[in-house]
């Protein structure tokens, strides 16, 4: 199990960078939580256990598309999906988990292919300029 943050903010950079090659698309590298982590309005979540759901908080800009990657031993990754973060904040996936605050845990069957991820118009960008939730 993952216990350090450089682990764990090295698996997530590998997640990063596998969707950023398969969407061909660029990939900042950025560790900040403030910036969006491939091309302008995706966000990818990884965890290291198969099973796991992909986790919309109320933090997150809804204008951005969130990716799922689970994974990381061995070099081994899978991409399982994608939702906008929009479609993710539904009251069936809200949950409250180990007294932190609710989130939306969006199960894998419920995810996009990521196929379908279409890039943006020009001027979209979420977590660029105004920040208020649409």
């Amino acid at each position: 199990m993952i216990t350090d943050i450089w682990s764990t903010d090295i698996y997530a950079s590998q997640a990063e960078y596998l969707v950023a090659r398969e969407l061909d698309l660029p990939w900042p590298g950025l560790v900040e939580r403030s910036e969006v982590d491939v091309g302008r309005w995706i966000q990818v979540r990884h965890s290291l256990r198969d099973d796991a759901s992909l986790i919309v908080r109320e933090r997150d800009d809804p204008r951005c598309d969130y990716v799922l990657v689970t994974g990381g031993r061995e070099g081994r990754f899978v991409i399982h999906g994608y939702l906008p973060g929009w479609k993710a904040r539904r009251p069936e996936y809200l949950r409250e988990v180990a007294n932190r605050p609710p989130a939306w845990f969006v199960p894998q069957s419920d995810l996009l292919p990521l196929a379908d991820l279409k890039n943006p118009p020009l001027e979209a960008s979420c977590l660029a300029g105004d920040s208020e939730v649409l």
